[in-house]
């Protein structure tokens, strides 16, 4: 460990101990060289912990990105049908369909036969209900929510970015 990196801990929860310097930790505060050198080792070893999950998160965050771009929705209109906090009770427009299966469509028709959906990142703090907009949407898994008559009801959950729908689906891999 070089002698620049300085570790510190905090006695009494106030003074920042330098544990690079053991004659002062001896002298002020009753520390032997051998109790600063356990104490760095102890830091060094979290330091290394830390790390070693940085890139364990970092190989998982790689992998959940590409199968997240094989899923990815390309440039979706939908139509906020209830803003919160979290994300948006969402209208996917409903298409008409032509020969040979394809999809075509001149105008989005947003209406009771519309499929429901919720999009984490539109936002109350950012849009108004009834906005129609556009984005890249990525799947979230489902999502669950009480509607007002009291009844539970589940839909397709998708997020606007990798980053969001890579923290909701941790999230979710982690119970919460």
């Amino acid at each position: 460990m070089s002698k620049d990196i300085a570790l510190t801990f905090l006695k009494n929860n106030k003074v920042p101990l330098n544990l690079n310097d053991p004659a002062t930790m001896q002298e002020q505060y009753g520390l032997s060289p051998r109790k600063v050198d356990e104490v760095k080792n102890v830091e060094a070893q979290k330091a290394e912990k830390l790390r070693q999950y940085a890139i364990a998160e970092a190989k998982d965050k790689e992998e959940v990105f590409k199968n997240l771009d094989k899923l990815v929705k390309s440039d979706v209109q939908f139509k906020i049908f209830q803003a919160t906090s979290q994300g948006s009770l969402c209208y996917l427009p409903r298409f008409e369909k032509y020969k040979n299966g394809i999809r075509w469509f001149t105008e989005a028709k947003f209406d009771s036969d519309c499929q429901l959906v919720f999009i984490y990142g539109v936002t109350n703090k950012q849009y108004v209900d009834g906005k129609i907009l556009s984005s890249d949407l990525y799947p979230t898994g489902t999502y669950s929510y009480i509607n007002p008559i009291g009844a539970s009801r589940t839909i397709h959950g998708f997020a606007t970015t990798k980053e969001i729908a890579y923290l909701v689906l941790k999230m979710k891999a982690e119970g919460n």
